[in-house]
């Protein structure tokens, strides 16, 4: 059986911040023979493998990686419970789970960044937390405190980066936004990642048709995305102008035909804003069928249960799952549109008349 011991000792050893001379400290041996240990060279004695695994909380086994493999499949146990309270907004459960988690293997880093994003979510202004920005607040150092433990000990470069990004987002709206920047500079840069380049090297037909299906997937997704941001940073008479391309963007990509499963979430949410920029505009009837199209798609997401599956005209075939989805909204986009989003200035002027009643009414 393959023994993991130096790559664990490794791990545990970055996971207490601990050089390799303060471990050496520790054990009353040589820096020397730490490396030694970690590159494989050699195993360390068996008198010291009892007070290793007591040192980094373990068990010999476990140091040893002799059930790594139980570990693992613990693990995404764990994840896949997460994975689906998450799905439905349960972020106080995805919290309880991670910390569970977090509590049984308090090194596995996968688990730790699940934790760092839940609590991120909890303080989500976007989500259905209505106490969010104390939630923002209070769970704010722990987040930092988790980014920056994985950021430094963590060597997976993917969990690394999805700890930076949550990191440094999370400095921005906390009003930080220097030290988001800094932390955002580090990430790997769009041209240089994987998915963009290794197209030139794959010759398996199939490998080479999920790298084109990651091209197309991610050039609607950024120009759809790029375009809604650009709508919100311009005056509000050039928006509509902006959601029309978006909008162009999604049929072209749909070929004409329906929304499926979780898209009917992202199709709600710019049905409301196309009609909070026709109100602001003055554009009474195309707000009225803007929050009527908005009421459709909230009632269509939170009847979408089974996986749902169709074939764009670019992508093929694609199932969306609601297994796969993730938000911070509990409540259901229904409740949110009447809660929430009619809530907003913009319909102030139009509340009391029969139209905007109705759609009310519609809702439930």
């Amino acid at each position: 059986m393959k023994l993991n011991l130096g790559e664990n000792i490794r791990r545990l050893r970055r996971s207490r911040d601990w050089t390799q001379d303060e471990l050496a400290d520790r054990l009353g041996t040589t820096s020397q023979s730490v490396s030694r240990w970690e590159n494989g060279t050699t195993y360390p004695d068996m008198e010291f493998l009892p007070e290793l695994a007591d040192l980094f909380s373990v068990t010999v086994d476990a140091l040893l990686g002799v059930d790594r493999r139980t570990e693992e499949k613990q693990v995404n146990t764990i994840l896949d419970a997460f994975q689906e309270a998450i799905g439905y907004g349960r972020i106080d459960e995805c919290i309880r789970i991670a910390r569970a988690g977090v509590a049984q293997f308090p090194n596995n880093y996968a688990l730790l960044c699940k934790l760092m994003y839940a609590l991120f979510i909890e303080g989500d202004s976007d989500g259905s937390n209505p106490d969010w920005k104390e939630a923002s607040e209070r769970n704010d150092a722990e987040i930092v405190s988790l980014g920056e433990r994985i950021v430094r000990s963590c060597t997976d470069e993917d969990i690394r980066n999805e700890a930076k990004r949550l990191l440094a987002f999370n400095h921005c709206e906390m009003g930080r936004k220097a030290e988001g920047r800094t932390i955002y500079e580090t990430l790997p840069l769009f041209e240089h990642c994987r998915e963009l380049n290794i197209g030139w090297a794959l010759e398996d037909k199939e490998e080479l048709k999920k790298n084109e299906l990651w091209y197309l997937t991610t050039g609607f997704d950024l120009v759809y995305s790029g375009l809604w941001q650009c709508c919100d940073r311009r005056p509000i008479e050039e928006q509509p102008a902006f959601l029309d391309a978006m909008e162009q963007i999604e049929d072209l990509r749909h070929g004409g035909k329906r929304r499926i499963g979780s898209e009917h979430y992202s199709e709600y949410q710019f049905a409301v804003k196309r009609a909070e920029v026709c109100a602001k505009l003055g554009r009474e009837k195309e707000m009225a069928a803007a929050l009527r199209r908005a009421a459709e798609e909230a009632a269509a997401f939170d009847a979408w249960q089974e996986d749902e599956t169709m074939n764009f005209p670019f992508e093929g075939e694609k199932t969306n799952s609601r297994s796969h989805y993730e938000t911070g909204n509990e409540v259901g986009a229904c409740q949110r549109l009447r809660e929430r989003d009619l809530m907003h200035k913009a319909f102030e002027p139009y509340r009391e008349t029969e139209e905007f009643r109705k759609i009310v009414e519609s809702i439930g």
